[in-house]
């Protein structure tokens, strides 16, 4: 039975392999840590009978991932000279997969806030009777690129594009909201 991993849970098999190694000694601890992590998912019964992150089960994922990622890590490798070994190329370009996935979220979340307060506003503008151009949406796609460290290069700190904008959007829905609030105290 196949089991379809989450590139999340793909993540944390890959940074578990870096960390211990893909040794056969080091598989329980890999099928441990990731137990531990992953240990509030809701998981169907019979895959959680048959242990979603058992030994046999991390094995096939990374053999999996090893096969899907080898001939473009030789093909990348030997065109840009780079020495990283095959599970951190591996952990790169799902990193790199699932920050595209988080921000398509974010973005489509956004979508579909914007569309509701955009309704929350004509509505409050109907029910006090007042005509008011309501704003266009504008709808600020986000973007992520591909950054590939180099082994001896120095990693800056920074703060993640998603964070800082998910931090502009709340801000900006507390002040839609107290606008909101302060139409209905004045009616």
């Amino acid at each position: 039975m196949s089991i379809d991993w989450t590139t999340k849970e793909k993540i944390v098999l890959i940074s578990n392999i870096l960390e211990y190694g893909d040794q056969t000694e080091s598989w329980s601890s890999i099928s441990n840590d990731l137990s531990r992590v992953f240990q509030t998912n809701i998981i169907l019964s019979q895959t959680k009978r048959e242990g979603r992150y058992s030994i046999k089960n991390c094995k096939q994922e990374y053999k999996y991932l090893v096969n899907r990622y080898k001939s473009q890590w030789i093909e990348n490798g030997s065109l840009n000279g780079l020495k990283l070994p095959l599970a951190k190329y591996i952990w790169i370009q799902l990193k790199s997969i699932y920050q595209t996935e988080l921000t398509h979220q974010l973005n489509e979340s956004r979508k579909k806030l914007t569309e509701f307060c955009l309704r929350l506003e004509s509505v409050v503008n109907i029910k006090s009777n007042t005509i008011e151009s309501t704003p266009t949406s504008s709808t600020i796609e986000i973007t992520t690129s591909l950054d590939i460290p180099q082994e001896n290069e120095p990693q800056e700190e920074k703060t993640p594009t998603i964070e800082i904008i998910s931090q502009v959007i709340l801000i900006n829905i507390f002040i839609f909201i107290n606008r909101l609030f302060s139409r209905f105290s004045t009616s």
